[in-house]
C-alpha cells in the first residue's frame, strides 16, 4: 500500500468521528477539489475550511488526535475565566478546542498571517459563539515592518520566511508586529495573560528572542511549537531566553516536523 493510500485511509477513519461523517467521506472520495466544505464536531462546532489547502488537518490535529490535550491538562486554567493569545491561529481550531474543554474565555486574541485563512478563522469563531476572542490578520516577528506575503501550498505551512517557489502574482502586503506591539495594540483590555501559544512556522524564534523578559513574564504558560531553525536562530538560544524570563520547560512532544513544548513560569 502506498503512502498516498495510507493517508487516504487515515483521513477516512478520522472523518468517522465527525457528525457529518458520510458527507465528508463522500467528498473525500468523489469531490476532493471542493474549495470549501464544513466539518461538524459532536453537533456543537461547525468549521468552514478549504480542504485543498489542508485546513482540515488543523481540526483533526486538535479534535481527533488531541495533540494539545496533554499540554492543556497541565495548565491550571479551569478555576476562573481564561485569557489567551494564539499566534498562528489558522482557522481557529485551537481556539474552539479551549471552548470544547469547558473553559470560559474572558478575552482572547487569535492572530493569523494569511488573509484568506484569517477570513475563515473569523467566520469559525463568530459562528461558534467565541465572541470574546478578537481575530487579527497580521504576522508576529522580531520587529515591526511590512512584508510581501506569498502563501504556500498548505495553510498550515504559511510563513513569513521566503521559500523557493513560483510566484504567480506579486503577493499581499502584510503587517508584521512584535509581541510587544501586538499586545499594546490589541490586548490592552486583557485583565491578565494566562496562556500564549506559538505555532508560527519558524517565527517563534524571533518572537522569543526580541521580546523583553518582562513582556514574556506577563504569561503564566507558553505552548511553543518549534520548527526547523532559521539561519542565525537556535532552540538553545530560545530556551535560554525563556529561562531568563522565569520559565521552565515542563512537557515535550517530538515528531519528525519539530517539537511542541509547554513552559511554565515559576
Amino acid at each position: 500500500m502506498t503512502p498516498r493510500h495510507i493517508n487516504l485511509l487515515r483521513g477516512l477513519r478520522s472523518n468517522l468521528k465527525f457528525t457529518n461523517r458520510f458527507q465528508l467521506i463522500y467528498e473525500r472520495i468523489f469531490r476532493r477539489n471542493l474549495p470549501l466544505t464544513h466539518y461538524i464536531w459532536k453537533n456543537r462546532f461547525v468549521f468552514i475550511c478549504n480542504p485543498g489547502l489542508g485546513d482540515h488537518m488543523a481540526i483533526k490535529e486538535c479534535f481527533c488526535e488531541r495533540v494539545y490535550d496533554q499540554f492543556l491538562d497541565q495548565c491550571d486554567l479551569g478555576s476562573k475565566p481564561v485569557t489567551y493569545v494564539n499566534i498562528g491561529a489558522n482557522i481557529g481550531a485551537f481556539d474552539l478546542l479551549l471552548l470544547e474543554r469547558g473553559l470560559e474565555i474572558e478575552a482572547g486574541l487569535a492572530v493569523e498571517l494569511n488573509p484568506r485563512t484569517y477570513a475563515r478563522c473569523l467566520v469559525n469563531l463568530q459562528t461558534n459563539g467565541l465572541l470574546s476572542t478578537q481575530v487579527v490578520n497580521a504576522g508576529v516577528a522580531g520587529r515591526n515592518e511590512r512584508i510581501m506575503f506569498h502563501p504556500g501550498g498548505l495553510s498550515l505551512a504559511d510563513s513569513i520566511y521566503p521559500v523557493s517557489r513560483a510566484r504567480k502574482n506579486g503577493g499581499t502586503e502584510i503587517q508584521l508586529l512584535t509581541l510587544q506591539t501586538l499586545l499594546e495594540r490589541h490586548a490592552g483590555h486583557f485583565p491578565r495573560f494566562d496562556l500564549l501559544k506559538l505555532d508560527c512556522e519558524q517565527a517563534e524564534y524571533s518572537i522569543i528572542r526580541s521580546s523583553p523578559p518582562e513582556m514574556l513574564r506577563k504569561f503564566r504558560y507558553l505552548i511553543v511549537e518549534f520548527h526547523m531553525e532559521p539561519e542565525n536562530e537556535s532552540v538553545k538560544a530560545a530556551y535560554a531566553r525563556l529561562e531568563e524570563a522565569g520559565f521552565s520547560p515542563f512537557l515535550n512532544r517530538r515528531d519528525k516536523l519539530g517539537f511542541l513544548d509547554l513552559f511554565v513560569r515559576s
